[in-house]
């Protein structure tokens, strides 16, 4: 039996329709459709394909490697020919232009160097000249200070020398943003509750709040950005699955 065949068998031995299992799983009805039909052309890439798959056979009770095992030849077709597709998309370099653009930005910035220094020198000149014929005043005597005066000047210091700085409040709440630089599958939780879970697509980005603590999923750490109240965190290595625990104290891997 196919892997597309399987998946129906199991589904309806389970009792489950189409519409009941795309709820459960939060895959579109027509990719559940396409994967017990074979039909994967219909989805939209070899990421998408794998992920669909383990997660279904998860749901139906079916091993997700053996399943993934009777797709390697003709996910590896597609993925050889998805390749080709992008390599053909890729558009020529024209290097004269490109180097051409880079001599002109060069030589424009030499010479706006050039006559910001032309202009300091102008405008120090001009100063050093006016200085040199204004007559230099003569030094008026200073009143002395009276005792009063003197005393309460040194109390207005103190007073300002004791005023203690404020202190930085911690933040309230978590800030949790994260951006797609590939399409890969992302689960958030926030303070135990589940706030997303499925594909998010490359170009795509969403951000949550939290009170106390998030609890984050990746499937390749290297596929996203992640900033947690506006400061960006470290990623991790290409293909790496990342699952980590971010909290007001720091963050932690699970």
């Amino acid at each position: 039996m196919t892997a597309g065949s399987q998946l129906r068998q199991a589904r309806l031995n389970k009792g489950v329709s189409l519409k009941d299992a795309s709820s459960k799983t939060k895959i579109q009805e027509k990719f559940l459709e396409a994967l017990e039909s074979d039909n994967f052309s219909v989805l939209p890439n070899i990421v998408y394909l794998k992920g669909f798959i383990r997660k279904y056979s998860e749901f139906l009770g079916l091993d997700p490697d053996k399943m993934l095992s009777l797709l390697d030849d003709k996910t590896e077709t597609r993925q050889k020919q998805e390749i080709i597709i992008e390599d053909k998309k890729l558009p020529p370099v024209n290097t004269e232009k490109y180097f051409r653009k880079i001599l002109i930005a060069v030589t424009g910035f030499f010479v706006a160097i050039g006559l910001v220094m032309l202009l300091v020198s102008f405008i120090g000149k001009g100063i050093s000249s006016i200085k040199k014929q204004r007559p230099r005043p003569q030094a008026a005597a200073r009143p002395k200070p009276l005792k009063k005066q003197q005393k309460k000047a040194v109390k207005q210091e103190a007073v300002v020398a004791k005023k203690p700085q404020p202190v930085v409040k911690e933040a309230l709440s978590l800030d949790l943003y994260i951006a797609a630089k590939k399409s890969c599958y992302v689960s958030v939780k926030a303070d135990q509750r589940l706030l997303f879970e499925g594909f998010l697509l490359v170009g795509a980005s969403e951000q949550w709040k939290a009170k106390n603590m998030f609890e984050l999923g990746i499937s390749d750490g290297s596929a996203v950005e992640v900033m947690v109240n506006g400061k960006k965190i470290g990623q991790a290595s290409k293909g790496v699955r990342n699952d980590l625990i971010i909290t007001k104290d720091g963050i932690r891997h699970r």
